[in-house]
C-alpha cells in the first residue's frame, strides 16, 4: 500500500470517527444529562450542538473526499456494476452514506428552525416535533454508521 493511500484510509477512519463519535456522544452523553441536570442551560446545550454541527460537516466533507478517491483507484471498482462481495458492499456503503448525509442535512434545517425566534418565546408544537425527530435522525444515523462500520470492515476482507 503506499503512502497516499495509507493516508486516505486514514482520513477515511478520522472523519468516521468525527462523525459517528459526536452523534453517540450527544445520543448518550449529552441529552440525557440534559434531561436530568435541569440547571444545564438550554443555551450551552445548543452551543455545543452548534458547535458540533461545523465538526460534523468537516468529518462529512473528509469522508467524501477520501471515500471518492479510495473507491475509484480500487481495481474491482467499476461504476455501478455489482460483480462481487466487495462491490457490492461498497454500494451499500454509498448507500448507507447517502442516508446519513440527508439525515444530517434534515437535522441542521430542522436545528436551524429551532433556534430561530418565534413570536411564542421559542415554543410551539413544530418544535418539539422537531427535537423529536432530531432524535430519530441521530439514532438512525448513529445504527447506520455502525452498519457502515461493518461493511467497511469486510470490504478489508474480501478485497
Amino acid at each position: 500500500m503506499d503512502f497516499l493511500s495509507w493516508i486516505c484510509r486514514s482520513l477515511h477512519l478520522l472523519g468516521g470517527i468525527i462523525w459517528l463519535g459526536g452523534l453517540i456522544f450527544q445520543q448518550l452523553v449529552l441529552i440525557p444529562v440534559s434531561k436530568i441536570e435541569h440547571n444545564l442551560s438550554i443555551s450551552v446545550i445548543r452551543k455545543m450542538s452548534a458547535q458540533y454541527q461545523k465538526i460534523q460537516w468537516l468529518g462529512i466533507i473528509i469522508v467524501v473526499t477520501s471515500g471518492v478517491y479510495m473507491i475509484t483507484r480500487h481495481t474491482n471498482y467499476i461504476w455501478f456494476q455489482f460483480y462481487d462481495r466487495w462491490s457490492v458492499f461498497v454500494g451499500f456503503k454509498q448507500l448507507i452514506f447517502i442516508l446519513m448525509f440527508f439525515y444530517a442535512y434534515g437535522s441542521f434545517k430542522m436545528s436551524k428552525y429551532i433556534e430561530s425566534p418565534s413570536s411564542n418565546g421559542g415554543y410551539d408544537k413544530k418544535t418539539e416535533v422537531f427535537r423529536n425527530r432530531i432524535n430519530q435522525f441521530r439514532t438512525t444515523s448513529i445504527i447506520l454508521g455502525i452498519m457502515a462500520l461493518f461493511l467497511g470492515t469486510a470490504m478489508a476482507i474480501y478485497a
